[in-house]
């Protein structure tokens, strides 16, 4: 329950209220005897993205496009690629270290995705989520071809067309085929 222009409001039923991506706004908000603004909005997934804090309440719309950034920086760091581990300090050899982990990344997230076009990734049923990102599926598969190379063709072809359809997607076109 939040206090706003004197009324109580209650939380669950407002979100109920919320459609999908559009955010709602209140200001001069109490909650625990904290003066906030308050931005709410339900995500494509069923979630709901709040925000709480004294600046302007349409930070939803600013939170919202650097979330792919935060995503990204994630995938660097404890999800993906570990970049902290390197403890690089001088910022040339940082942003040469970024800009290669950067295509690392893209060509996870493309493997990812072609993987799932092809293999779904299956649901956990009780959060209804996937059980892994389009960039873990990608990740994964990318280290598991590319330790294992040598063994047999078929981890040869995929490492070849995985290629290519990066090349293509830089290029603005991805192959329709599949080696397998």
């Amino acid at each position: 329950m939040i206090i706003h222009n004197g009324n109580l409001i209650d939380i669950p039923e407002s979100l109920e209220q919320l459609t999908q991506e559009q955010p709602q706004y209140l200001t001069d908000c109490t909650i625990y005897g904290h003066h906030v603004n308050l931005s709410a909005m339900k995500l494509k997934n069923d979630n709901y993205l709040l925000l709480l804090g004294n600046d302007n309440p349409d930070k939803v719309e600013d939170y919202k496009n650097r979330w792919d950034s935060e995503e990204w920086f994630g995938c660097l760091k404890s999800r993906g690629f570990n970049f902290e581990d390197t403890h690089l300090t001088k910022p040339p050899k940082i942003s040469k270290m970024r800009a290669i982990l950067t295509m690392a990344f893209i060509w996870a997230v493309q493997t990812g995705q072609w993987l799932n076009q092809i293999n779904p990734i299956t649901q956990k049923k009780t959060l209804k989520r996937p059980l892994k990102s389009i960039f873990r599926y990608g990740l994964d598969k990318l280290q598991d071809v590319l330790l294992n190379i040598h063994h047999g063709t078929k981890n040869l072809l995929f490492f070849e067309f995985v290629v290519v359809y990066l090349e293509n997607f830089l290029r603005n076109s991805r192959p329709n085929k599949h080696p397998f």
